[in-house]
């Protein structure tokens, strides 16, 4: 049970907006881009990991939003506060050979495999988001998705907000597409994805 006041929740009503995605799925990115653009934009700074954070939620009354591997943690209190959401994805064999090239699961790869991808895409029919943005197209997406919850800036904001972040490199695995469950798979094609990457097909349900 996460543990939040009255306070909290009305805290929560201030903020702009969320950005919810699987670990390793580009929420660090996405919250630098946000940070450029002049907001105070967390990362799992107001939702954290709530296993590591005994489940306690953060203040926000100094942030904008929140880039979270956590939302899926969080729904029932961000539908309570009527927080707007855009959903990153990412294909799932660089989700999860960006988790394996940093040591993380080496020894329980079908766990790795089903849930890290899985449960963390599942927010998107919980929370309908305003929007879907696939990492594969974030230059493209992204902005129109920020238009579409409201917030617009110019093409030489974005260039330079896009420009400024340098991530590290993610140590080279081998995992393929045939090496993931079949439900990794089909919710892959589901968002756009397939075998050779993002088709660049995928057609929002919602909004």
């Amino acid at each position: 049970m996460i543990e939040r006041t009255a306070e909290d929740l009305e805290q929560l009503k201030k903020l702009k907006l969320l950005i919810s995605g699987s670990f390793r799925g580009g929420t660090t990115y996405a919250s630098h881009v946000l940070r450029e653009l002049g907001w105070h934009m967390g990362h799992e700074s107001i939702f954290p990991r709530a296993s590591f954070m005994a489940h306690k939620l953060h203040k926000s009354r100094k942030y904008d939003g929140d880039a979270s591997g956590s939302i899926y943690q969080y729904t029932s209190l961000i539908l309570e506060a009527g927080i707007p959401v855009i959903q990153l994805v990412r294909h799932p064999v660089s989700v999860i050979n960006s988790h394996l090239g940093h040591g993380v699961f080496l020894h329980d790869e079908k766990w790795s495999n089903a849930h890290w991808y899985c449960a963390h895409h599942i927010t998107m029919t919980v929370l309908d988001p305003v929007d879907v943005v696939h990492l594969e197209a974030f230059e493209e997406e992204f902005p129109v998705a920020m238009a579409r919850a409201g917030y617009v800036f110019t093409e030489e904001q974005y260039k330079k907000a896009f420009g400024a972040y340098r991530g590290k490199s993610t140590p080279t695995t081998k995992r393929t597409w045939y090496d993931i469950p079949e439900r990794n798979r089909q919710l892959a094609l589901q968002l756009g994805y397939d075998e050779h990457g993002y088709t660049g097909r995928y057609v929002a349900t919602s909004g």
